[in-house]
């Protein structure tokens, strides 16, 4: 598997423009043959920042991506940046999901009656993984920015907000 990840921070004149083009790619991307996933995601820490990540089953799939008239857009949305972009393209030769918490907090097997968050380490009978004991962490200024989750074709974040709906 490959991951390409495209951080860019477009002028601001040009962001509602780079996230449409971007956006637009979503669909047609993530119907193409060994495409693994394709998101759009705005930096937390930087709202001017959007992130591009799309994982590939093959090196030869993506470079299928890359050499197609397609993602002449995302090389045109480059161009609308204010400052170099950060291009990664990862190549992974494992991945593992809730396995790896539980062995490294170490949590025993699936019980019976137990709910995941306890095996992970929470709350007996408490939902969600018990990895925020003490509360959520505040990230320093200068510590690596978290996506925010996925974008909109307008630039917006589409989960509601806790309690409301998105107007």
């Amino acid at each position: 598997m490959v991951i390409s990840t495209l951080r860019i921070v477009p002028a601001p004149k040009y962001r509602a423009e780079v996230i449409r083009t971007l956006a637009a790619q979503l669909g047609q991307v993530r119907v193409q043959p060994g495409c693994l996933r394709c998101d759009l995601y705005r930096d937390v820490a930087d709202p001017g920042a959007i992130t591009l990540v799309e994982e590939w089953g093959s090196q030869a799939e993506l470079d299928l991506r890359l050499r197609s008239e397609d993602y002449r857009a995302v090389l045109a949305a480059i161009e609308l940046a204010q400052e170099p972009p950060v291009i990664h393209f990862d190549t992974v030769s494992r991945r593992a999901g809730l396995e790896i918490v539980a062995s490294a907090r170490g949590a025993g097997a699936h019980g019976a009656g137990e709910g995941w968050g306890e095996r992970m380490g929470g709350e007996p009978g408490r939902k969600g993984t018990g990895l925020r004991a003490g509360g959520p962490r505040v990230r320093s200024p200068g510590e690596a920015s978290v996506p925010a989750g996925p974008l909109d074709a307008e630039g917006r974040d589409p989960t509601p907000p806790r309690g409301g709906v998105l107007p």
